[in-house]
C-alpha cells in the first residue's frame, strides 16, 4: 500500500484527469450544439426563401393576369375604335415582361425547393412532389428587453458555455499544478504471509497457519535535486493559460454583446420598412385603380396603368422581402442567443449509458 501525502494526495489531484475529461466531454457537446445551431438556422432561412418563392411567383402571374386583361380590354376599345392600335403593342409588351418575370420566379422557386429537399437528404428523383411552405412571414412581437437577451445568450450560447468549460480545465490543471509543487512524500506500508516447505502443499499449509508474518511500515521522501523547477515552471505555464481563459471568455462577452445589438438594430429597422412598404403598396394600389378609371375614360393610357400596376408589384414584393428579412433576423437573434434549439426541442444530451458515447437529440 503506497498512500501519498504530499504531492498527488487528496481526491483533487487523484481524479484531476477525470475532471478535465468531464469539462472535454462539455465542450465537444458545445461544440455539436453550434454545428446543430447553424444547421436549423440555415434550413429555417431556407424555408423562409421558399415561403417567398410562392408568393413571388403568385404575385408574377396575378400580374400577367391584370396586364393580360389589359391587353384584351385594349383589342375591344380598338375595334370599337375608342383607342389607337399602339396601345395593343404597349399592352402586348407589358404582358411578355410578365410573363417573363413569371418564368423567373417559377425557376427561383424550383431552386428555392431544392434547397429545402437538400436539408431533407432527398432528391428531386426521389420526391419528385412539390414542397410547399404552408406559413405566411407575418411581422412578429418585439423581442423582449436587451438585458434579457444577454441573459439568455451567456446561459445558451454554445462558445461562452464551452469557454467556461475551458476556464474549470485551467482550474483543474492550475490546482494540479499547485499539487506538484510538493515534494515526494509517500506513506508505504506492505504485509505478507511466507510459507517454507519440502513441497508446495507444506508452503501452502504453512502460509495458513500465519506462522511467518512479514510487515513493514515506512515514509518515503524524494526531493528534486533541481530545486522542483520544473513544478515551478508548470505552476506559472497553468496561471497564464487561466488569464488566457479568461480574457477569452471576456472577449466572447463583448462579441455577444455586440452581436445582440446589431442584430436587434437590424430586428427594428426591418419593422420600419415593413411599415414604410406597407403605405407605399396601399398608396400604389389607390393609384392603379385610378388609372384603371382614366383608362376606362379615356383620360389615361396602357403605359401608365401598367406602370402604375409594375409600381404595385414591386411595392407588394418589397414589404413581403421585408417580412421575411424579419424571420431571418428573428433566426440571427436566436443563434445568437443560442436559444434556436431550446426553442425547437433540439437540444442534444450525451448519452452517459454508453459511458459518454454519441450525442441524441
Amino acid at each position: 500500500l503506497t498512500q501519498p501525502l504530499l504531492r498527488n494526495f487528496g481526491p483533487q489531484a487523484t481524479l484531476a484527469r477525470i475532471h478535465m475529461a468531464a469539462a472535454d466531454a462539455e465542450v465537444a457537446r458545445q461544440e455539436l450544439r453550434k454545428q446543430l445551431m447553424a444547421l436549423v438556422g440555415r434550413a429555417e432561412a431556407a424555408y423562409w426563401d421558399t415561403a417567398y418563392a410562392q408568393e413571388d411567383l403568385a404575385t408574377r402571374l396575378e400580374s400577367a393576369g391584370r396586364a393580360e386583361r389589359i391587353l384584351r380590354d385594349n383589342r375591344e376599345r380598338v375595334q370599337a375604335g375608342k383607342m389607337s392600335e399602339l396601345e395593343i403593342f404597349e399592352a402586348e409588351a407589358g404582358l411578355a415582361q410578365r410573363e417573363a418575370l413569371a418564368r423567373e420566379a417559377e425557376q427561383n422557386l424550383a431552386a428555392a425547393v431544392n434547397q429545402l429537399r437538400t436539408f431533407l437528404s432527398a432528391s428531386c428523383a426521389e420526391q419528385p412532389a412539390p414542397i410547399r411552405a404552408t406559413d405566411t412571414p407575418e411581422e412578429s412581437p418585439t423581442d423582449g428587453d436587451r438585458a434579457a437577451s444577454l441573459t439568455r445568450a451567456m446561459t445558451l450560447h454554445p462558445d461562452y458555455l464551452a469557454q467556461r468549460q475551458t476556464i474549470e480545465q485551467e482550474n483543474v490543471r492550475l490546482a494540479f499544478a499547485r499539487n506538484q509543487r510538493w515534494p515526494q512524500l509517500d506513506l508505504v506500508a506492505s504485509y505478507g504471509l511466507n510459507g517454507l516447505g519440502d513441497t508446495t502443499g507444506g508452503a501452502a499449509a504453512d502460509i495458513s497457519s500465519s506462522d511467518f508474518e512479514a510487515w513493514s511500515v515506512a515514509l518515503e521522501l524524494r526531493v528534486p535535486l533541481g530545486g522542483g523547477q520544473r513544478a515551478r515552471s508548470e505552476l506559472e505555464t497553468a496561471r497564464l493559460r487561466k488569464q488566457k481563459a479568461i480574457l477569452e471568455l471576456k472577449s466572447i462577452e463583448v462579441e455577444l454583446a455586440n452581436a445582440l445589438d446589431t442584430v436587434r438594430g437590424r430586428l427594428q429597422a426591418v419593422r420600419g420598412l415593413i411599415a414604410g412598404y406597407g403605405k407605399v403598396a396601399e398608396f400604389r394600389e389607390k393609384t392603379l385603380a385610378a388609372e384603371m378609371a382614366r383608362l376606362d375614360g379615356g383620360k389615361s393610357d396602357s403605359r401608365k396603368v401598367l406602370q402604375a400596376e409594375q409600381d404595385l408589384v414591386e411595392a407588394r414584393l418589397m414589404k413581403l422581402k421585408s417580412l421575411v428579412d424579419l424571420q431571418k433576423a428573428r433566426i440571427d437573434l436566436e443563434l445568437t442567443e443560442g436559444a434556436i434549439l431550446e426553442k425547437l426541442g433540439f437540444e442534444p444530451v450525451l448519452d452517459d449509458d454508453a459511458g459518454g458515447g454519441p450525442a441524441s437529440l
